[in-house]
């Protein structure tokens, strides 16, 4: 899906799609044919940091956009985008479990 308005930058969007990817990857999975193609479909695959990035362009003020953008710009820092799966995921758990604020942060990106 194409976002009529852009709020983030290219950075924020590459960490917010690899942040969808992380909650919501492409697995395999035995079984019939149905099923592995349900599966094998990525966040990213299925247009959703696409969708939310819209959301946030509807549903937010500047300032709230900002501080996301802020918050991925962080991620960034960690080369969050270039981590494989396993990598973007123990980072997570590294962050939630660093505080209450931490966990709280990632429990509301996983909302997105």
């Amino acid at each position: 899906m194409a976002v009529t308005v852009g709020v983030l930058n290219d950075t924020q969007r590459r960490t917010l799609e690899a942040l969808c990817d992380t909650f919501a990857p492409s697995i395999e999975v035995d079984g019939a044919e149905a099923l592995r193609d349900f599966y094998a479909r990525s966040a990213s695959d299925l247009g959703v940091p696409g969708q939310i990035e819209g959301l946030l362009a509807q549903s937010l003020m500047p300032e709230e956009i900002d501080a996301l953008g802020q918050l991925l710009e962080a991620f960034d820092e960690q080369d969050f985008a270039s981590l494989p799966l396993g990598a973007r995921t123990e980072l997570l758990h590294a962050i939630a479990d660093s505080s209450p604020d931490a966990k709280l942060g990632v429990r509301q990106l996983r909302a997105l």
